[in-house]
């Protein structure tokens, strides 16, 4: 692409070489080459501005790296050998194609999975309340829970439910609680749902084996005396855990 003035001259040259003349103003510019430094990657800001320097570390083999650590290392069928810690691999045969990171031990889902289980009743006894079957193909990591209860009247001292979150192996033969909690001793009415066990969580579960070993969640309501009829909440989150 030619760059010259906007505005050229039909005037001839004169006769001194020596001087800028008006076929010299007329002449496609030369523009030297803009050469940056090793693996930095320049982009366009807005109209009138200069070329800037937007991130370091641009390009890497099979990959793209920037400067916060993310790298992206590809795409396939399985992942690749010798991660580093915040690699992001796309695998196209998980679910018709799913990212996932390498949190330094695990392959884990970028996109994170909920469940949620709500009692259908206020219990009055203890019981079993839900099972939610969980992913065969890939193992999960848990990585939130949130166990609540609700009393319909005030919990006392020897009078309260414990809410328990287990997990159950194949046929629910048996289970194993993960998270137990329970609000008692403590003067509480059923205002509003009331947290027994909350934070963030890094639980593997082995459910990618045949049989698995463990092949799904229930909550469990353990009554304690005579406490008040008790509604339950559970949320836990989780992604898939791929090899």
């Amino acid at each position: 692409m030619a760059v010259t003035h906007s505005k050229v001259t039909v005037v001839s040259d004169g006769a001194d070489s020596s001087q800028v003349r008006p076929s010299d103003w007329n002449d496609d510019h030369t523009i030297a080459t803009v050469v940056p430094s090793a693996a930095d990657t320049y982009d366009l800001g807005a109209a009138g501005t200069a070329w800037d320097k937007v991130y370091a570390n641009s390009v890497v083999t099979n990959g793209i790296t920037v400067n916060t650590g993310f790298t992206i290392t590809g795409a396939g069928s399985s992942f690749p050998g010798g991660p580093a810690t915040n690699d992001h691999f796309f695998r196209t045969d998980v679910r018709g194609g799913m990212w996932f990171y390498y949190d330094g031990t695990y392959w884990l889902s970028t996109q994170q999975f909920s469940m949620h289980w709500s009692s259908p009743s206020a219990a009055s006894v203890t019981a079993v309340w839900s099972s939610l079957s969980l992913p065969k193909d890939y193992d999960v990591m848990l990585i939130y829970r949130r166990l609540q209860v609700m009393p319909t009247g005030p919990y006392t001292t020897g009078a309260y439910y414990t809410l328990s979150f287990e997990r159950t192996t194949t046929f629910i033969q048996s289970s194993t609680a993960i998270w137990t909690g329970s609000w008692s001793g403590q003067s509480e009415s059923g205002a509003d749902y009331i947290d027994v066990s909350e934070g963030s969580a890094s639980v593997v579960l082995n459910t990618a084996t045949v049989p698995a070993t463990y092949a799904g969640f229930l909550a469990r309501m353990t009554k304690t005396g005579s406490p008040p009829n008790t509604w339950a909440s559970v949320l836990v989150d989780y992604r898939l855990l791929a090899t």
